[in-house]
C-alpha cells in the first residue's frame, strides 16, 4: 500500500514551489563594470576582487535579475556566474552591443574579451571569447566568428 503513494509523493516534490534555486554571493568582491540587459529588470556585472580593475587577475562575469517590485528601487540578484582570470597586458574584458549587418547597434548585450589591441576602431577586433544570456537564464559562451561588436569607447 505504501509502495502506491511513492509516486505520487515523488511527483509532489518536483512540483514543489517552496524549492528555490540558491542565492549567489561573491564575499570580497566588487562590482567593477555593469550594464543594463532589459531596463530595470536584468544587468550584466563584472566582480574584482581588486576594487575598480577589471581588467587584470580573477573576475567573476555575472547575470543579475531584479529582486526588488517595480515601485522600489532597483535590488538584483545574481542569477548565474562565470570565473575568468585576466591579464591586463594581454586582454581587454567590456560589456558591448552585436552590431546589425548594417552596423547599427542590436538591443543585446554581452561580455567580450578581446585581444589588447581590439580597441581604436568602430568596431571591436580581435574578439577572444563572447558571452550572452541564453533564454533560461545562464551565461553561455558562443562563438565569436560571425559577430561584430559595437566599440563604445570609440569616438569619445
Amino acid at each position: 500500500m505504501n509502495l502506491l503513494f511513492l509516486p505520487l509523493t515523488y511527483l509532489l516534490g518536483i512540483a514543489s514551489p517552496s524549492a528555490k534555486a540558491p542565492v549567489i554571493t561573491l564575499p570580497g568582491y566588487s562590482a567593477c563594470q555593469q550594464a543594463s540587459l532589459v531596463p530595470e529588470k536584468s544587468i550584466l556585472s563584472c566582480y574584482t576582487l581588486q576594487p575598480g580593475n577589471c581588467q587584470s587577475g580573477k573576475v567573476v562575469l555575472a547575470y543579475e535579475k531584479r529582486s526588488s517590485p517595480a515601485k522600489e528601487s532597483p535590488r538584483y540578484q545574481i542569477a548565474d556566474t562565470v570565473q575568468l582570470q585576466l591579464d591586463a597586458a594581454k586582454n581587454y574584458l567590456t560589456t558591448a552591443m552585436r552590431a546589425t549587418t548594417a552596423g547599427k547597434a542590436t538591443d543585446r548585450r554581452y561580455f567580450v574579451l578581446c585581444q589588447k589591441d581590439a580597441l581604436g576602431e568602430k568596431y571591436l577586433r580581435n574578439l577572444l571569447r563572447v558571452w550572452e544570456v541564453n533564454t533560461q537564464g545562464k551565461l553561455v559562451e558562443v562563438p565569436v566568428t560571425t559577430l561584430k561588436f559595437l566599440n563604445d569607447d570609440f569616438g569619445a
